[in-house]
C-alpha cells in the first residue's frame, strides 16, 4: 500500500463504495421507512424529509449499501406526489450510487435524467450541480476534453446566478483539470481565481481548500518551499475553524514533503499528528491510513522492527472494521519486509494469507498480485519448480483479467527464472511479452503524461528494458534480431524522452486551426480512454483501431505532430540509411545484469555496452565494456571540479592517462577501421565523460584521430535537421551578471569579470557582421529579460555562473577531503553556500533558496544557471512575488525554444545533473532539449574564467566563417588542444 499523498479538496459529495444495487435492509431500517409511508399523520413534506434523511445517513455515514434503495423509495414518493425537484435530487442520489461502483455509464444516465427534470423546472442551482456531476464523471475517465466542456457550463451557470461560492468550486474543479493534464499554469491560475473569490466572500472553508491545492502544484513541481508555506497557510485556517477532518489533511501533506526531502523525523512527527486527529474524530480508515503510512517510512530507514509494528496496528483496525481490501494490502506489505531481510518462510506465509483473502473477496488482480509475490520468493530460495508454478498460475490470471501490470510482473518472475535454469527458448518468450507490453504502453500513455509524470514514467520502465539489453549481449549469436530490438530500444527511450508533449500540446493549440485542436483533443481522449480500460474489454481494440485512424490524420494534418511520430517509430535501419561510408553510429547502454554469475548477498552488476552501426552492417553488434563499479573508480563517485581530478582522468599533453581509453573505447577499435566520424550517444556515468579528450597515449587523444558528434540520440543521423548559421540570425547575449543587491547579506556566487569581457568581445563581432543583438549586463541580465526574449533569438549565449547540486552530505564530505586548487584560475561555479558561512541555523531561515535549489528532490530544480540579483535568493521569503534570479532546469523546460538554433552556457558544469538510466542528464541539457533547441554547447566541470573567454570568441568567429555549428566547434577545440591541457578546453561539449 503507498502512502496517503497530498489531497485535493472533493468535487462533490463524499467517497462511497461497495453500493449494491439490492441492499437487503436491516428490520429496524425496514420498519422505520414502513411507518414513514403509513403514518397518515405526517404530512408529505415530513415524509419524503425522513425518507431523504435515510437516504442521505445510507450512503454518507452508516449504511452505504442502501443508498441506491432509499434514493428509489424517495423517486416513487415524490413521482406519486408531482415532487418534480425531489424527483430529480433522487435521481442525482441514484446516479452518485452507480459512480461510486465505477458504472459511469449508468451514472450519466442518471445524472443525465436529473438534469433533464431540472432544465424542465427552471432549476439553474440544479442544471449546474448536474453538469458538474457529468464533469467529474468525464474526468474520472480521462475525457478531459468533455469534463472541461461540462465544467465550464456549470460554472456559466452559477456566475449567471450570482452562486459565488458555487463558482469559487467550478474553478478548483477546472484548475484540478489543469493539473491533471500537466498545464500547472493554467491550475494555479484558476486556483487563485477561485481563493480571490473565496477572499471576497470570507469562505474560509474555501480559502483553505484552494492554498491547499495550490500547494500540490508546487509540491509536484518540485517547489518545497512554496508548497509547504501554503500547506501552513491552509493548516492555520482550518484551525481557526476547527477543521478537525481538514487539519488531518493538511498535516498529512506537510509530512509528505518533508517524507521527499527525507527528513523522516519530521515526516513522521506530521503524519502522528495527523494520525491523532484522526483518533479523535475516530476515523478508522484514516486512523489504519496513517499508520501505514508511518510504517512505511520506517520500512525506508531500514527499521523493519518498527515499520512491521505500525503495520501490526493498521492490520488489527481493518480486520475490526471489516475492510478486506486493506487486510490483503497490509498482509503483503508485512510480507515484503520478511522477504527484504530473507526469511522466505514467514513473507510467503503472509503472502499466503493475503492471497486467501483475494480469493475470498474475488479480487482477481489482488490473487495474481499474491501468486507472484510466493513466486519471486520460491525463486529466491532456488526453489525453482514452486516458482514456475507460481508464477505461472499468476500469469494465468494476470492475462484472464487483462492487467499489463500483473502480466508484465508474472512474465519477469518467469523469464529470470527460466533463464537461470538456461531455458533460453521459454525465457524469450516471456522477454518478449514484456516487451510488447511495454511497446503497447507508450504507445498509450506518452502523450498523455505531463514532463514529470513521464520521468517518472521511463525510470520504471527502465529495468525491463535492461532485461534484453542484458540478453541480448549473451545470447546475440543464438537468437536473431535481438541486438536489432536493442539498438530500437535505445532509440525510442533516449529520443521519446527529450520529446515535450506538452510543447506538442502547446504548438497545437496555438496554430488557429480549430479542426486540427478537435482533432488533437479527440485523439488524447481516446488514448486516455484506452489507457483506463483492459485488454480484454470489448471495446479496447474497437478504441485502438480508432485511435490509431486519428492518429495517422493528424500526422498528415500537423507538421510538428509528424515530427514526434517520425522519432517514436525510428528502427536502426533508418539511422544506418544517414551514414556514409567512412561513418559509424554508436548507442551506448547500461544496464543491470542478471545473468553473470555472482555470490549470494552480492548485488548485480551494472554493465555498460555499445551497440555499433556501419554502412555495411548487416545488423548491430553489441559490444560489452566494464561495469559501472569500473567506471566509478576512473570518474569517482562525487565528480569533483578541480584541476587535479582532470588531470587524473584525462592527463596532460605530456602525460596520459589511459584507464578510461582501455574501458570504453579500446574494446571498440577493431570494429571501427577505417571509420572518420563518429556519431555516439552517451548513456549513464558517460554523460560526465568528455570523449575527444580521452587519452590514448602521451600527446594522442580521441579527437586526434576521429571526428566525434555528441548526440542525445543517433537518430538524428536518420533525421538530419540541417540547422545551419545564417547572417540574419538574432543573438540574445548575457553576461556581467551583477549577482548582489542593496540588500545582498552573503555573497554565495561572486561577479565573473571574464564574463564581461567575453560577451562584450562578442557583441562587438557580431555587430560588425551586422547581426540583430539584444545584450544584457550587470543588474539587466536578468531574469525577467532572459524570459522575455529568449524565444525570439536564433542565438542564445549565457555567460555567467551555473550549478548542479547533487547529494549535499555526498558533496560536502567529499569536498573536505579533495581541496587543491589552483589559486591562479576564477572559476564559472557555485560556491558551497555551507563552506561561506550558511550555518544549520541560517539554513533553517533560508528554507526557500535550500529546499528549492541545494535539497530539491527533483533533478532539474538542483541544476540552473545564475542571473541578476540571484545572491538574495539565500534570505528570500518562499511567497515573495517576481522572479528570485534562479533560472532552474525547471523553468528551460517550460520555455518555447523550438526556433533556437544554438544555446551555448559559458559557464561551469551546465552539462551535469543527476543521471537516469538510459534516459540522460536531468539537468540543463535535458531541459534545453525538452524546450526544443537544437544544438547545446555545455561544460562538463569548473572551467577557467579567461580559457573559457577565448574558446568562446574563437568558436564565433569560425562559426561565422564556415557557418556550420559542428564544425566551428570541432575546428575551434582543436586549436584550443594544441595550446593547452584537457582541462582547459575538454570540459565543453557540443550536444545535438
Amino acid at each position: 500500500m503507498k502512502p496517503l499523498k497530498l489531497t485535493f479538496i472533493l468535487i462533490f459529495l463524499c467517497a462511497i463504495s461497495n453500493i449494491s444495487a439490492q441492499p437487503n435492509l436491516p428490520k429496524p431500517v425496514a420498519d422505520s421507512l414502513w411507518h414513514v409511508w403509513t403514518d397518515e399523520a405526517q404530512s408529505d413534506t415530513n415524509r419524503l424529509k425522513a425518507i431523504q434523511k435515510y437516504t442521505r445517513d445510507g450512503y454518507l455515514f452508516t449504511k452505504p449499501d442502501s443508498a441506491f434503495y432509499y434514493a428509489q423509495l424517495q423517486y416513487e414518493f415524490a413521482k406519486v406526489k408531482g415532487l418534480q425537484k425531489d424527483m430529480a435530487k433522487a435521481l442525482n442520489t441514484q446516479g452518485v450510487s452507480f459512480y461510486f461502483r465505477g458504472d459511469y455509464a449508468k451514472a450519466i444516465d442518471y445524472y443525465t435524467q436529473s438534469l433533464k427534470i431540472k432544465e424542465d423546472i427552471g432549476d439553474k442551482q440544479g442544471i449546474a450541480a448536474s453538469l458538474n456531476n457529468i464533469g467529474s464523471i468525464y474526468k474520472d475517465q480521462g475525457d478531459y476534453a468533455k469534463a472541461i466542456d461540462y465544467y465550464t457550463q456549470s460554472l456559466k451557470i452559477k456566475e449567471d446566478i450570482g452562486d459565488k461560492q458555487g463558482i469559487a468550486t467550478s474553478l478548483n474543479n477546472i484548475g484540478i483539470i489543469y493539473k491533471i493534464q500537466g498545464d500547472y499554469a493554467k491550475a494555479i491560475d484558476y486556483y487563485t481565481q477561485s481563493l480571490k473569490i473565496s477572499e471576497e466572500m470570507g469562505d474560509k472553508q474555501g480559502i483553505a481548500s484552494s492554498l491547499n491545492n495550490i500547494g500540490i502544484i508546487y509540491s509536484d513541481q518540485g517547489d518545497y518551499a512554496k508548497a509547504i508555506d501554503y500547506f501552513t497557510q491552509s493548516l492555520k485556517i482550518r484551525e481557526e475553524i476547527g477543521d478537525k477532518q481538514g487539519i488531518a489533511v493538511s498535516l498529512n501533506n506537510i509530512g509528505s514533503i518533508y517524507k521527499d526531502q527525507g527528513d523522516y523525523a519530521k515526516a513522521i512527527d506530521y503524519y502522528t499528528q495527523s494520525l491523532k486527529i484522526k483518533e479523535d474524530i475516530g476515523d478508522k480508515q484514516g486512523i489504519a491510513t496513517s499508520l501505514n503510512n508511518i510504517g512505511i517510512i520506517y520500512k525506508d530507514q531500514g527499521d523493519y522492527a518498527k515499520a512491521i509494528d505500525y503495520y501490526t496496528q493498521s492490520l488489527k483496525i481493518f480486520e475490526e472494521i471489516g475492510d478486506k481490501k486493506g487486510i490483503a494490502s497490509i498482509m503483503n506489505n508485512i510480507g515484503n519486509i520478511y522477504k527484504d531481510q530473507g526469511d522466505y518462510a514467514k513473507a510467503i506465509d503472509y503472502f499466503t494469507q493475503s492471497l486467501k483473502i483475494c480469493e475470498e473477496i474475488g479480487d482477481k488482480k489482488g490473487i495474481a498480485g499474491s501468486l507472484g509475490n510466493i513466486g519471486i520468493n520460491y525463486k529466491e530460495q532456488g526453489n525453482y519448480t514452486k516458482a514456475l508454478e507460481y508464477n505461472t498460475r499468476s500469469l494465468t490470471i494476470a492475462m484472464e483479467i487483462g492487467v499489463p501490470e500483473r502480466i508484465k510482473s508474472a512474465s519477469r518472475s518467469l523469464y529470470l527464472t527460466n533463464h537461470l535454469l538456461k531455458n533460453g527458448d521459454i525465457a524469450k518468450k516471456h522477454l518478449s511479452t514484456i516487451y510488447n507490453l511495454l511497446e503497447t504502453e507508450i504507445q498509450t500513455n506518452y502523450f498523455t503524461l505531463s514532463e514529470n509524470e513521464k520521468q517518472i514514467y521511463f525510470s520504471t520502465m527502465e529495468e525491463d528494458f535492461g532485461l534484453y539489453h542484458d540478453f541480448a549481449l549473451h545470447y546475440q549469436d543464438r537468437f536473431d534480431n535481438l541486438t536489432d530490438t536493442s539498438y530500437n530500444i535505445a532509440l525510442q527511450n533516449k529520443g521519446l524522452t527529450l520529446k515535450s508533449s506538452t510543447a506538442m500540446r502547446t504548438a497545437i493549440q496555438n496554430s488557429g486551426d480549430t479542426t486540427l485542436i478537435n482533432q488533437y483533443e479527440d485523439w488524447l481522449s481516446l488514448k486516455r480512454k484506452i489507457a483506463n480500460s483492459n485488454s480484454t474489454d470489448s471495446t479496447y481494440k474497437e478504441l485502438t483501431n480508432q485511435a490509431n485512424e486519428e492518429e495517422r490524420e493528424l500526422v498528415k494534418n500537423s507538421t510538428v505532430f509528424s515530427d514526434f511520430d517520425k522519432v517514436k517509430n525510428l528502427k536502426w535501419q533508418d539511422v544506418q540509411s544517414g551514414l556514409k561510408p567512412n561513418e559509424a553510429a554508436i548507442e551506448f547502454v547500461h544496464f543491470k545484469s542478471e545473468i553473470v554469475p555472482i555470490a549470494i548477498g552480492t548485488a548485480n552488476p551494472i554493465i555498460y555496452a555499445a551497440l555499433i552501426i556501419k554502412k555495411e552492417s548487416q545488423y548491430p553488434e553489441m559490444i560489452r565494456l566494464c561495469t559501472e563499479t569500473e567506471l566509478k573508480e576512473i570518474l569517482g563517485v562525487f565528480q569533483g571540479n578541480n584541476l587535479s581530478f582532470v588531470k587524473g582522468v584525462y592527463g596532460t599533453k605530456s602525460k596520459a592517462e589511459k584507464a578510461l581509453y582501455e574501458k570504453i573505447w579500446q574494446p571498440l577499435e577493431k570494429h571501427l577501421d577505417g571509420i572518420q566520424n563518429i556519431y555516439y550517444s552517451p548513456t549513464g556515468l558517460l554523460h560526465k565523460v568528455s570523449f575527444a579528450a580521452i587519452s590514448k597515449d602521451n600527446n594522442v587523444f580521441l579527437c586526434d584521430n576521429y571526428q566525434l558528434n555528441q548526440q542525445s540520440s543517433t537518430g538524428k543521423v536518420a533525421l538530419p535537421t540541417n540547422v545551419l548559421y545564417d547572417a540574419k540570425d538574432e543573438f540574445l547575449l548575457l553576461g556581467g551578471v551583477e549577482y548582489n543587491s542593496d540588500k545582498t547579506k552573503k555573497e554565495v556566487w561572486n561577479y565573473l569579470p571574464g564574463t564581461k569581457t567575453e560577451t562584450e568581445n562578442i557583441q562587438a563581432f557580431l555587430k560588425k557582421k551586422k547581426h540583430a543583438i539584444n545584450f544584457y549586463v550587470a543588474n539587466d541580465a536578468s531574469e525577467d529579460n532572459f524570459k522575455a526574449q529568449a524565444n525570439k533569438a536564433n542565438v542564445l549565449h549565457i555567460s555567467t555562473h551555473g550549478f548542479f547540486y547533487p547529494d549535499p552530505e555526498q558533496v560536502h564530505e567529499e569536498a573536505k577531503k579533495d581541496e587543491v586548487q589552483d589559486e591562479n584560475i576564477i572559476f564559472r561555479g557555485a560556491n558551497d553556500p555551507i563552506a561561506i558561512g550558511f550555518d544549520s541555523e541560517e539554513r533553517g531561515s533560508s528554507r526557500y533558496a535550500n529546499w528549492s535549489f541545494v535539497n530539491n528532490k527533483n533533478p532539474l530544480m538542483r541544476s540552473g544557471l545564475v542571473l541578476a540579483g540571484a545572491n538574495d535568493v539565500w534570505q528570500r521569503d518562499a511567497l515573495a512575488e517576481g522572479e528570485d534570479g534562479i533560472l532552474t532546469a525547471q523553468e528551460v523546460s517550460n520555455l518555447d525554444l523550438r526556433n533556437t538554433k544554438l544555446v551555448v552556457l559559458s559557464a561551469c558544469e551546465t552539462g551535469l545533473g543527476d543521471i537516469k538510466g538510459s534516459e540522460g542528464v536531468y539537468g540543463l541539457q535535458r531541459a534545453f532539449k525538452i524546450a526544443g533547441a537544437h544544438y547545446l554547447i555545455m561544460s562538463l566541470w569548473q572551467v577557467p574564467d579567461k580559457e573559457t573567454s577565448e574558446f568562446m570568441q574563437l568558436f564565433y568567429q569560425n562559426l561565422t566563417k564556415v557557418k556550420d555549428i559542428p564544425k566551428a566547434f570541432n575546428l575551434t577545440q582543436q586549436a584550443m588542444r594544441k595550446k593547452y591541457d584537457p582541462y582547459y578546453w575538454a570540459a565543453f561539449v557540443l550536444i545535438e
